[in-house]
């Protein structure tokens, strides 16, 4: 089993709505965990096996992981500005993330109050999947 970390902006621009039970075939990458655990915290960011990406050349040097959708989680979070940057970055508020179970996701999860919606958290019965870093 995979657990793949799916940013809510991948999914809105070009990512295909998925469910669970269906059939995927995503390039994967390794996660970022310092991202995930200030989101997450690290019980949760440790979980996540892989990422999945669009954008950064993965095509050119990762193969497609075939697999069937088992789990849907969404994740929401606070940021906070980092008022020691320049211009002051919103960053994730430790230990504000809030983490909802799913059976379809197409990358519009609603907001709340000051909760932003970060990234889907999918769980994968891969057929065939690269190892996380390699």
């Amino acid at each position: 089993m995979l657990t793949v970390w799916v940013d809510a902006w991948q999914m809105q621009c070009c990512g295909q709505p998925i469910e669970i039970g269906s059939q995927v075939q995503w390039r994967l990458e390794a996660p970022d965990r310092d991202f995930a655990t200030a989101v997450l915290g690290d019980e949760v960011a440790v979980t996540i096996t892989h990422a999945e990406e669009h954008h950064s050349g993965t095509d050119a040097i990762s193969p497609p992981t075939s697999g069937t959708v088992k789990s849907i989680r969404a994740v929401w979070c606070r940021y906070t500005p980092v008022r020691s940057a320049v211009g002051e970055p919103l960053y994730p508020l430790a230990g504000s993330a809030e983490i909802g179970q799913l059976s379809t996701a197409d990358g519009w999860e609603t907001e709340n109050d000051d909760l932003r919606f970060v990234a889907y958290l999918v769980e994968l019965d891969e057929a065939n999947a690269p190892l996380a870093g390699a």
